[in-house]
């Protein structure tokens, strides 16, 4: 509530749900988890725009324990959802539909330690940019910026709502890069 409160008006916040659904329990059994996380995220109120679920790399594709927690994420419509595959098999139409039909994003997660899925499946684009060399730890080219900056000016363009985050913090990269985006997405 104290963060809602000392934040601007128009500002929003992204969480990261925690790891027990996605990383312990591997999406099964997902309304208690999601309640839970609904309920620890509500002093944000409105503020709160996206929630992230990351889904671990050793976790391949499960179409039924996606369906299901698609099914359960209704009990909590606003705010939107995204979702972070990091093993390719979830790389197909059959994932990409699901997620569709539940207007659910697929989060870009571009890495040196995992592929890339680059789908987009809602209004709602999140890209998370950890480093494409050294995960969470490389610096990004300027050629590589203007790529994302294109992407993002598409994406906009299309009427979609886009989220851009750097998690190559390791050597202080993300702060300069994400400055650098703004700008090439505003040229």
């Amino acid at each position: 509530r104290r963060w809602r409160r000392e934040t601007p008006p128009g500002f929003r916040f992204a969480i990261k749900a925690h790891r027990y659904l996605t990383h312990v329990k591997r999406l099964n059994e997902p309304s208690g988890p999601i309640r839970l996380e609904r309920d620890r995220a509500a002093g944000l109120g409105e503020k709160l725009a996206v929630v992230l679920w990351q889904l671990p790399r050793s976790f391949q594709r499960n179409l039924e324990r996606l369906e299901a927690f698609a099914r359960a994420l209704r009990a909590w419509r606003r705010p939107r959802h995204a979702i972070e595959f990091r093993h390719p098999s979830w790389f197909c139409d059959e994932v990409a539909g699901c997620l569709r039909e539940h207007r659910i994003a697929v989060c870009q997660s571009h890495a040196a330690d995992w592929p890339l899925w680059d789908a987009v499946t809602t209004d709602l684009v999140y890209v998370r940019l950890h480093g494409g060399r050294v995960t969470y730890a490389s610096n990004y080219t300027e050629r590589e910026l203007r790529a994302w900056a294109r992407s993002v000016r598409r994406w906009t363009r299309e009427g979609r709502d886009v989220h851009v985050y750097f998690d190559n913090d390791a050597c202080g990269y993300a702060p300069r890069n994400a400055l650098r985006l703004i700008r090439l997405t505003q040229a």
